[in-house]
């Protein structure tokens, strides 16, 4: 079709496109030259056309024109084009360096086929082994060139269609010695006949071999087997780009081939199963396609393949009984196959889910699944580890699934339970808390460090709730659900803890000691303290304030709720100087209202800052913890950096040690407080910031639970994304690590900032108060409200006013401007940051996440990598997720004047899909 277009439209490049797929370029390459002639003086100097031209000196003259000046010379030009055309581009990598990439690697293989063609032609019968041998070693480097799975389809096809032609080459010289040889074998077959008959006339007894009767070798069908294995490649990556219809187009060409191996036509069988797998109109065809295949010639293991494929076919088809079989008959042929056994496993956990509440379902997936774990050491191990949690939840009162999960004898992937360290530690309370508990004292035995921030922080957890149980005198019914929790995993915690501090007791020491340090020794000071209650307090009234102005309402009292927060606050302040004027303040709380509570929470908080700013922002950590100073020589065994094991990485081969402290500790003001950074030098020479956080809420296993949950999330999609996607469409989250219920360590990148601080710089500027647009808007909305119908219309005024008067749309844009060195690099940091925010606006909508406020977002001043904080879901009722939010994600006007509308049209709904 594009052969003919160009061809009547006059299109050139069109047309050498098309025929750089389809013609023979040795039989017609003076038309070929006549097109790269015809095409454009742009098109003339680019990389494409040097290409054509040194391929068509190549085919043309043959061996003798190889290695002259000229190929050569147009080498030469070919790579100088592709550099000229690699410098035109950024510096920082983009899919437009992925073409030219592409055309390095043809200039390169170019090269290489010039070496092919000299060898071809020195090629004769006699010699055709010891050429072929040659070749393997060119060819086999080929094969480990290939591009990306994730490159566009059409580097692919252009790299096939290029070794195609080379193929065809090295067939036009091989095939004809494969008739010779034929020939030859069957006359010397005939030679041999004839002498034994006239030995056994004579009487003699001759059963040596004879010269030429030995069967032909492979190494004379080369170029097709490459053919068939290069189709192979490119209709598995199509299928894998979800091309289904050229997959099943380019495997059909195999057909042609007179000579593929084995392992190719396995390969070919298995990918058009495949395609018919995602196709439910050709399910049938797909199971005919198997079960029509001679499995004779095929190994033990493609046999197993081949039955398990048929049971999942036959699964769709809705045929039980036989799909059961299938499966069993893949994992009987190949106890070592972790694909059979992960497919029966997800055969037998539909078959659960569609018959509960019998367990036979589940007793068999949860045994497939165990086997499968144990066989494969891949990241994928994971996920059969998280269905055999869920499917020991659901046991029944019998104890089946466990009894099926403590038979199994193999060898259990403890390494891939980690990532579920969490959910075991919680199962400890469940009826399956004996299996769990076997399970942590596996990871507690091989891998301690992984085990021990959590197993603390939880056993700080259930001993205060004891300690609160006899205080708390709330009715039976509200406190059951929490006294069960405690009462039932405290001893199992209590025995994890002995087991670590006797089969690591020098390891737990160090570690005890340096999470006491950093619990005592680095608190925050009083003022610190109380800086961090009055923004908690300041922020509830501004988000009550907004949600009465949102409403139109006129009553500005305040809440319940806020007044006896208030109290709270004011009765936990160390006695002194502040708690006198804090009680003096706020002692009338009930009968302020809101626009004066904000105002005086606001002045206290300007106060703090101000008298938390003049103290020095860099102390010296010798003076607060010497300890920490000297961890390097204090520690008895070395301690790995906290936060490695969250990582869902194959192995700990590349975990990083702490070396020492570093003698500085930073002390930064934020809006969400006072954040003590610490900082750790590794010992691969890196430097890790920590901040250290205290809450007041004992939300933060919640927030823990969901990082999780997402960085989960984000492994499984990357399988399906690229390395460019990657970069830039991966999540960022924060590497949290619980020391006791209210402290935590949060890993941090040093030069990061929040909107937050943008705008607050902003109002420094210009000396207006950060509370304004709140009190404007209370100032404002009656007499909107008495001017227009509804609500809605109001808000929508007084946004638009301040908007324009307060909060100009360009504070983020100037921000990032004045900080980048050059044009280009605030282009590429606006991508990078306009593909950030695409994936935060899915991820937040696709969990209901309200209360995104600017605090909340932040972004990296090297990369423009959005960190995504207190990502925790607003939930209607008990599992329940629902934002009542009029828009359910980020999107404000200073986000989009940065990120332009070209990125809104483009980029985002690009990235939002991706992600």
């Amino acid at each position: 079709m594009l052969l003919d277009l160009g061809l009547h439209e006059a299109l050139p490049v069109i047309e050498l496109e098309a025929v750089w797929r389809v013609w023979d370029w040795s039989e017609c390459h003076g038309r070929i030259r006549q097109l790269v002639k015809a095409a454009s003086p742009e098109f003339a100097t680019s990389p494409r056309a040097r290409l054509y031209e040194t391929y068509l000196t190549l085919i043309r003259g043959g061996a003798e024109r190889t290695k002259t000046a000229d190929f050569q010379r147009m080498c030469k030009e070919g790579i100088r084009a592709c550099l000229q055309r690699w410098n035109e581009l950024p510096p920082v990598g983009t899919p437009a360096h992925i073409d030219i990439l592409h055309m390095f690697q043809l200039m390169v293989e170019l090269g290489d086929a010039s070496n092919i063609y000299t060898s071809l032609a020195s090629t004769k019968a006699e010699n055709l082994e010891s050429k072929s041998g040659d070749l393997k070693s060119v060819l086999q480097t080929w094969r480990e060139r290939l591009p990306n799975t994730s490159d566009p389809i059409n580097i692919w096809s252009d790299l096939v269609a290029w070794r195609q032609h080379i193929f065809k080459a090295i067939n036009d010289v091989y095939v004809p010695f494969i008739t010779q040889q034929q020939q030859q074998q069957a006359a010397a077959a005939d030679d041999d006949r004839s002498g034994r008959k006239g030995a056994a006339d004579a009487g003699g007894d001759d059963d040596g071999p004879r010269p030429g009767s030995s069967v032909p070798t492979s190494y004379a069908y080369r170029g097709y087997h490459e053919m068939a294995w290069i189709i192979n490649r490119f209709a598995h990556v199509a299928r894998r780009h979800g091309l289904v219809d050229v997959c099943i187009n380019s495997l059909t060409r195999i057909y042609t081939l007179p000579n593929i191996e084995i392992q190719e036509a396995f390969l070919k069988l298995r990918e058009q199963a495949k395609c018919y797998y995602y196709r439910p109109q050709e399910l049938q065809s797909g199971l005919d396609v198997i079960s029509n295949t001679n499995l004779v010639y095929f190994s033990r293991g493609q046999k197993a393949e081949f039955f398990t494929l048929k049971g999942q076919f036959l699964a769709k088809l809705a045929n039980p009984e036989e799909a059961n079989r299938a499966f069993a008959m893949g994992a009987q042929l190949e106890l070592g196959s972790p694909k059979a056994w992960a497919a029966w496993g997800r055969y037998n956990d539909e078959c659960f889910a569609r018959n509960r509440p019998d367990t036979t379902g589940a007793v068999n997936a949860i045994s497939c699944y165990m086997q499968a774990a144990g066989l494969a050491k891949r990241p994928r191990v994971r996920r059969f580890l998280a269905r055999t949690l869920w499917l020991l939840s659901q046991d029944d009162e019998a104890g089946n699934v466990r009894a099926a999960f403590d038979a199994y004898n193999g060898e259990m992937p403890t390494w891939y339970w980690i990532a579920l360290v969490p959910q075991l530690l919680a199962g400890l309370d469940a009826p399956f808390s004996r299996q769990a508990q076997q399970i942590l004292l596996r990871i507690a035995k091989q891998y301690p460090q992984a085990l021990y921030y959590v197993l603390r922080a939880s056993r700080e957890e259930t001993l205060a709730h004891r300690r609160r149980q006899p205080q708390m005198a709330p009715p039976a019914d509200a406190a059951a659900p929490d006294a069960p929790l405690a009462a039932g995993a405290q001893p199992a915690i209590e025995e994890l803890t002995s087991k670590l501090r006797t089969a690591h007791p020098l390891l737990i020491l160090s570690m005890e000691a340096m999470i006491d340090q950093i619990v005592h020794r680095l608190k925050p000071c009083p003022e610190e303290d109380i800086y961090r209650l009055v923004l908690t307090l300041l922020a509830d009234g501004l988000r009550l304030l907004h949600q009465r102005v949102a409403a139109g309402a006129t009553d500005l009292a305040l809440a319940d709720s806020v007044v006896e927060n208030t109290r709270r606050v004011g009765l936990g302040l160390p006695p002194g100087p502040i708690k006198t004027r804090f009680e003096a303040d706020f002692g009338c709380a009930p009968e302020m209202d809101l626009c004066a509570y904000v105002a005086e929470m606001y002045r206290w908080q300007q106060a703090l800052r101000t008298a938390i700013g003049q103290r020095p922002r860099r102390l010296m950590l010798g003076q607060l913890s010497p300890f920490l100073v000297e961890f390097e020589q204090q520690k008895f065994e070395d301690v790995e950096i906290p936060g490695q094991y969250l990582r869902l990485t194959d192995n700990s081969d590349d975990f990083v040690r702490i070396e020492r402290f570093l003698p500085e500790l930073l002390v930064e003001t934020r809006s969400g407080g006072v954040a003590r950074s610490l900082a750790i030098r590794g010992t691969d020479g890196s430097v890790v910031h920590f901040s250290v956080q205290h809450l007041a809420t004992r939300s933060t296993h919640q927030e823990e639970r969901w990082v999780q949950l997402f960085r989960n999330l984000d492994a499984t999609c990357e399988e399906d994304r690229g390395a460019w996607e990657q970069r830039r469409i991966a999540l960022h989250l924060p590497t949290i690590v619980s020391l006791t219920p209210h402290i935590r360590i949060v890993r941090e990148q040093p030069g990061t900032f929040t909107l937050q601080e943008v705008y607050d710089q902003a109002c420094a500027d210009s000396g207006t108060p950060e509370i304004g647009p709140a009190l404007f808007a209370v100032g404002r909305i009656r007499s909107l409200a008495a001017q227009l119908p509804t609500a809605a219309e109001a808000n929508e005024v007084l946004f638009e006013q301040i908007c324009q008067n307060m909060v100009p749309a360009s504070l983020l844009r100037d921000h990032v401007r004045a900080r980048t060195a050059s044009p280009m690099e605030f282009w590429l940091y606006r991508e990078s940051f306009t593909y950030q925010i695409a994936v935060s606006i899915a991820l937040t909508y696709m969990v209901a996440c309200a209360q995104r406020t600017p605090a909340k977002l932040s972004i990296s001043r090297a990369t423009g990598s959005v960190c995504l904080h207190d990502l925790v879901p607003a939930q209607a009722a008990p599992g329940l997720l629902h934002n009542k939010e009029a828009v359910p994600f980020r999107l404000t006007p200073n986000i989009q004047a940065f990120v332009t509308e070209l990125g809104l049209e483009g980029i985002v709904p690009f990235a939002i899909h991706k992600a």
